[in-house]
């Protein structure tokens, strides 16, 4: 059944409270919204709630190992490549796990550690004692060298033959391509020194039983047929590190340039079909024609994580203190006395305490700058996209976003990318409507660095730590979505929770709610009890606190193949009504000196909508002039014309009374400043006037009410100059000022001259006197 907008109705424990009348709406329908905690439902895109897929943990004891690299199945269970120690494990489907092979360097390692760890006692008593051994006489004397540990061994690749053999890429230390059988006696089938490779990073096995791998760091594709290998194709990037192999087309994707090769194998002829802005192509899957690639770029974390993987290479190499680093990257503590497998394990400390370890993804990083001097990380910063490239050429990115992916694979019309660093999620893309849906969130590992589809799900390899998961294609039986505390900003009533949702026939949603007063939803003394659960297809009364904060849970309960769908969920809530707050008063002018805007700012606690009243009072009188009333907008148009001279403060009055009754409505108010009304010119206080030698002499005394005189200018008989006069003591500053002013030497007659005098108001005073110049007429 479809249902929209269900409401179920929460009854309120009876308060004392002058309830506003309106209320608000608290929606949750986007994924930023929808933050809270998510167990065994998922959120896509578009902010929609439903059942995840049921998931298992099948293994999580890989002592040895930090990442889970490839996986590949053989329809009893699935073998998987690890790192740092090159370990192939395989995890039996009836839940078992062993160890199919580990290389011998790693066995060295571990009897190295087993001896260190039954000499150690020993070496401690001498300590004790007073000893002066040398590290060297610490060690046991049958040790093997410290420089065979398995730290830097990695299996990249691996996949199961038609033979009941499995192919396994060796990098790090040694590059190998290994066929192991089923009771794990390896055969070497390559060696990379010839070709000058180091790691083998994918593997592709051709109709024929003809092997493709994907090396390193000089950029090679090596095909191996008949017990002979030959070069394929050399690109010009460092390292090609993964594969896909469709027909007689092998396509290639290469690191730090980012670049998609289609090789011809009918000529092993290449060209360039894609060029990335990222810096890796992760993985390359072909659907329909169509071409799907992930690529990411290396982020600051992962930058970090390669430091402190080069301070454990250089542990293992002897140096004490490691390389050179950035001031912001954590260094290895070492101390003067350790021993050589010391400062390896307090490198590994260090790196795993910066994020439990390291990703494949880093590793390769790790391997690359080692082999090509360094390097800085790429503009992409760790974004990463997935891209679509159609049989006429032409791209579509259908996936970005910040986390990294590491593997991708088809399912139907979607795309599934393992994803890490920013979340370890599993996600599923749908590139026609470019909804992404999270399938599975680990919350204790850091990356998803290999994915698996299998017939009734997918398995999934983490990294820090490393586990095996089992996702089912079916829907988890129940789930729910716990949302994160919603704040009223006081304490509140809360009202009705509803819901736009899809159920399913023989499917539910059922929610529960509980207030509290402080901002911690992990402070269950603080929070009443959750209601209990109630189904949401009818009306159900709860029994609800008031409080600050609320949050709700819905219960989500489905079958194999159905789920419900949740678009959006609403909570009301209403508390005591709070007056308008009204934060500041201030004034603008206009193009008419007269006219003055007065603005306010204000809010209302409650959402109300506000009237606002301006009001002015001259100072000592007592009295409030109403300016405007029950005006919509905070914002007046004064004439202060109509204002009579003095100082005045202006008075803005918010009410909410449109949203309350005349019980409930309340008005909050601010006063501005005080100002100065100066609607009066100044005036003359005395004048006196001589003429002699042509010059008319006028002594002038002006003064003003309120403000300063601030300009004189005289005009003489109409003239289109205006000509400026200095107060006798050279500054215009106070409200009363004397004036001399002598005119230009005059012809005799009789003239009149025109006395502007202007305060700092802008009031403008004009005077005419007649002044008569004796001589002879022109």
């Amino acid at each position: 059944m479809s249902i929209s907008k269900i409401t179920a109705l929460i009854t309120l424990f009876a308060c004392s409270f002058s309830l506003a009348v309106n209320s608000n709406i608290n929606r949750f329908d986007n994924p930023k919204a929808l933050d809270g905690e998510t167990e065994m439902t998922v959120i896509d895109s578009e902010g929609t709630i439903s059942l995840g897929m049921d998931y298992s943990e099948l293994f999580s004891e890989f002592e040895d190992s930090w990442s889970i690299n490839c996986i590949s199945e053989d329809g009893s269970g699935v073998y998987v490549g690890t790192s740092p120690n090159g370990i192939i494990y395989y995890c039996g489907n009836e839940g078992e796990l062993k160890t199919f092979y580990r290389p011998q360097a790693a066995v060295v390692e571990e009897e190295n550690k087993n001896s260190s760890e039954e000499e150690k006692p020993a070496a401690d008593e001498d300590a004790e004692n007073g000893s002066a051994d040398s590290e060297n006489d610490k060690q046991p004397q049958d040790a093997k060298p410290v420089a065979d540990v398995g730290a830097n061994l990695h299996i990249f690749a691996i996949k199961k033959t038609s033979a009941d053999t499995v192919l396994a890429g060796i990098s790090g230390n040694e590059c190998k391509l290994l066929e192991i059988s089923a009771d794990g006696n390896a055969k070497e089938l390559y060696d990379g020194t010839s070709d000058e490779a180091k790691y083998i990073f994918d593997i592709e096995q051709g109709p024929g039983g003809e092997i493709y791998m994907a090396t390193g760091p000089t950029g090679k594709i090596i095909k191996l047929a008949g017990g002979k290998s030959s070069v394929v194709y050399t690109a010009q990037d460092n390292n090609i590190i993964s594969l896909c192999l469709k027909g007689s087309k092998l396509y290639a994707g290469s690191d730090t340039r980012g670049i998609l090769y289609c090789v011809n194998l009918k000529d092993n002829s290449a060209r360039i079909i894609y060029d990335s802005d990222h810096t890796d192509i992760t993985d390359i899957i072909v659907v329909n024609d169509d071409i799907y690639i992930s690529s990411t770029g290396p982020s600051q974390q992962q930058e970090m994580m390669y430091q402190l993987s080069a301070q454990e290479q250089a542990a293992q190499q002897g140096s004490p203190q490691g390389p050179a680093q950035e001031e912001n990257f954590t260094r290895a503590e070492y101390e003067p006395d350790m021993t050589k497998q010391e400062r390896i394990a307090a490198a590994r400390s260090a790196l795993k305490e910066m994020n439990g370890g390291t990703s494949r993804q880093a590793q390769r990083m790790a391997m690359r700058r080692d082999d090509n001097g360094g390097g800085q990380p790429s503009p992409a910063g760790g974004k990463s996209g997935i891209v679509r490239i159609m049989p006429n050429g032409l791209t579509d990115m259908v996936y970005s976003d910040g986390a990294d992916i590491f593997a991708i694979a088809a399912d139907g019309n979607d795309i599934l990318a393992a994803a890490g660093t920013a979340n370890c999620e599993l996600l599923r893309i749908d590139p026609a409507g470019r909804i992404v849906t999270t399938e599975y969130k680990d919350k204790t590992s850091m990356q998803i660095t290999a994915l698996l589809p299998v017939k009734d799900g997918y398995i999934l390899g983490t990294s820090n730590p490393a586990k095996i998961i089992s996702v089912s294609r079916h829907f988890a039986a129940t789930g729910t979505y716990t949302s994160s505390l919603i704040d009223a900003g006081q304490p509140s009533l809360w009202g009705t929770i509803s819901i736009d949702a899809d159920i399913p026939d023989d499917c539910q949603v059922s929610y529960s709610v509980r207030t509290g007063n402080v901002n911690d939803q992990d402070d269950d003394a603080a929070f009443g009890e959750w209601s209990e659960p109630a189904v949401i297809t009818k009306q159900d009364k709860l029994e609800v606190p008031a409080g600050r904060f609320a949050q709700y849970r819905l219960l989500l309960k489905g079958s194999d193949d159905k789920t419900p769908k949740i678009t959006e969920t609403t909570i009301s809530n209403v508390f005591e009504n709070l007056p308008p707050r009204v934060a500041n008063v201030g004034f603008s002018g206009t193009q008419d000196p007269d006219i003055v805007v007065i603005r306010a700012e204000a809010a209302d606690p409650n959402n109300d909508k506000l009237l606002y009243t301006a009001k002015y009072s001259l100072r000592g009188s007592g009295v409030w002039i109403t300016i405007k009333e029950d005006w919509e907008e905070p914002e007046f148009k004064w004439n202060t014309k109509t204002v009579p001279d003095g100082i005045v403060q202006v008075r803005v009055v918010a009410s909410d009374r449109l949203d309350n009754n005349a019980a409930t409505s309340m008005t909050g108010y601010k006063d501005s400043e005080a100002v100065m009304i100066d609607n009066t010119a100044p005036v003359v206080e005395s004048i006196e006037k001589s003429a002699k030698d042509g010059v008319v002499t006028i002594a002038l005394s002006a003064v003003d009410n309120l403000t300063n005189i601030k300009k004189v200018e005289y005009n003489i008989s109409g003239q289109d100059k205006w000509n400026a006069v200095i107060p006798d003591d050279l500054i215009f500053d106070t409200v009363s000022e004397k004036f001399t002013i002598k005119t230009e030497k005059l012809d005799a007659g009789n003239y009149v001259i025109t006395l502007k005098i202007s305060d700092a108001a802008g009031n403008e005073l004009y005077k005419s006197i007649m002044a008569e110049v004796a001589g002879e007429s022109k």
